[in-house]
């Protein structure tokens, strides 16, 4: 089924320009969870997931392109499903300018403009890549490049601090940089050798040549733990408010304190895990050593668990480990051994909180006796 829209078109550039395309893939080019920069080009969503093998805009959520780099003409998304479809191109709303169409899979916007928004009205949309056709405006000065240690970063993550080293080819050419997420401008720092990279850091960078300045470099540098260093939900949670890392796959541990769904018919189980502070969902993840779910008995209120994935603020509102973790470390809710009674002490949660039962008496995880 295709879908026609007409609207007026907008901005026009009046410097040079080069009819060039950029593309964005999923999986690939993940910037943080809620924007991502190419070649001078920025998606932004207010709502979704832009570090996952598809870019997720939710329902009655928006996907913003902008454009620095010139005019953009055209651009086009392949989808997970066709039509109006749950995560097709046809669930989007029609820009307010340019025209857009959807045939299958796949849907184009034509038009002229900086910036255009597109809304996942009907349901949420998935697309696997999204190519941008743009009037790019002559560039006096080249991006700079970002290269790391030799064998200590993969695919924009480590477990040990490396140096990154950036370099411009354009002669006379100052490199901008910041690490704290924020734009590059002029009174930025300038770049004089390596930096330590030490902790989950997003660098951006541009450079500079009297008023010129170059399309901005960005990377998101994560730092991954260990299944002996895994993190608590608190960290974890700490990590997503962050926004960065989160194309990265973490070890995060916790008691179990809600079980949801384990659906033996999938293989997988929704269900809450704890540090005795902050709870943190774990969305249809997989059993044991990555195996289905094939009881419904298999994991049970009060055990201990590592488990591994990705995590995401899903709807801007719950903080989740996504679909597709599984389960590394597993042990069952065990007594524990009153040392002054014959009686046994057993774990409980209570209102998503580790409370220890012994003879009555109620305690949280340090000891301290609780009403």
């Amino acid at each position: 089924m295709k879908k026609f829209f007409s609207f007026v078109a907008a901005t026009l550039f009046t410097l040079p320009m080069l009819a060039e395309t950029v593309t964005f893939t999923a999986g690939t080019d993940k910037g943080d969870q809620t924007s991502v920069t190419k070649n001078g080009i920025t998606l932004t969503i207010s709502g979704g997931s832009l570090t996952e093998a598809q870019y997720r805009i939710y329902k009655s959520q928006t996907l913003t392109i902008t454009s620095k780099a010139g005019s953009m003409t055209g651009i086009e998304f392949t989808c997970t499903a066709e039509g109006d479809a749950k995560y097709g191109p046809g669930c989007f709303t029609a820009p307010a300018n340019g025209t857009y169409t959807t045939d299958g899979t796949i849907g184009t916007w034509k038009g002229e403009a900086v910036e255009v928004s597109f809304t996942a009205e009907s349901n949420q949309v998935r697309a696997t890549k999204i190519v941008i056709t743009y009037n790019a405006v002559a560039q006096t000065v080249v991006a700079p490049v970002f290269t790391t240690e030799e064998g200590k970063v993969t695919n924009e993550t480590f477990t040990e601090s490396f140096k990154l080293t950036m370099s411009c080819a354009t002669e006379g050419a100052t490199i901008k940089y910041t690490v704290d997420g924020t734009e590059p401008n002029n009174n930025s720092t300038t770049y004089t050798e390596p930096i330590e990279i030490s902790k989950s850091t997003r660098v951006r960078a541009i450079a500079v040549k009297g008023s010129d300045l170059s399309f901005e470099t960005n990377a998101e540098y994560a730092l991954v733990n260990t299944k002996e260093t895994a993190l608590t939900t608190s960290e974890a949670m700490a990590v997503i408010d962050s926004k960065l890392g989160l194309s990265a796959q973490y070890y995060v541990k916790g008691t179990i304190s809600a079980i949801t769904e384990i659906a033996t018919d999938y293989g997988n189980a929704t269900y809450t895990i704890t540090d005795g502070t902050k709870s943190l969902g774990i969305y249809r993840g997989y059993a044991l050593d990555n195996k289905k779910f094939s009881k419904s008995d298999e994991i049970a209120v009060g055990a201990e668990v590592v488990v591994y994935g990705k995590l995401m603020l899903y709807n801007n509102a719950e903080y989740q480990m996504a679909q597709g973790n599984y389960i590394v470390s597993y042990s069952a809710p065990q007594g524990i051994n009153n040392t002054f009674a014959g009686e046994k002490a057993v774990k409980v949660i209570e209102n998503g909180q580790l409370v220890i039962l012994r003879n009555g008496v109620k305690y949280n995880a340090v000891g301290t006796v609780v009403e």
